[in-house]
């Protein structure tokens, strides 16, 4: 009896080793995103305190130079922010396409399993169907020999 072999195995195998990169990918693209946002908050924790430190400066005084340069800082923060932002954003949407990606290559490596399900059935059911024939030729010889024995 032959051993069962998968005809698609390789591309099966392919399929898996894809997936694994793409999940890896998908890691790596999920820590660059945490990074960038860890950078928001903390974009974010400067600009409040740069803008306390302008309203509590402006209720006590503050030379007009000072106070533009402060705003001017303050305005660049934001653009900063504005820009994070952006890449947050192109990053979440590069995130989602990778998981995508990753969801394609599941269905698919999920068909090729359902396929190789369908021909494992049909390797057994054909197993069984050659060892019945073998052993109704071994009954059948079996009753031969004992019939040529008692003539």
């Amino acid at each position: 009896m032959k051993k069962f072999q998968f005809s698609m195995q390789k591309v099966l195998e392919y399929t898996e080793h894809m997936e694994d990169n793409e999940k890896a990918v998908l890691q790596g693209m999920r820590k660059c995103h945490e990074a960038l946002c860890e950078q928001m908050a903390n974009l974010r924790r400067r600009m409040e305190n740069y803008q306390r430190e302008y309203a509590a400066r402006c209720a006590d005084g503050i030379v007009v130079h000072e106070l533009m340069a402060l705003r001017g800082y303050i305005d660049e923060l934001e653009k900063e922010a504005v820009n994070l932002l952006a890449r947050i954003e192109r990053s979440e949407a590069e995130i989602e396409r990778q998981i995508d990606k990753i969801v394609g290559l599941s269905k698919e490596k999920e068909s090729m399993d359902k396929l190789k399900d369908k021909h494992w059935e049909t390797y057994q059911s054909e197993q069984r169907k050659q060892e019945e024939v073998l052993l109704e030729e071994f009954v059948a010889n079996a009753e031969f020999a004992s019939k040529q024995q008692v003539h």
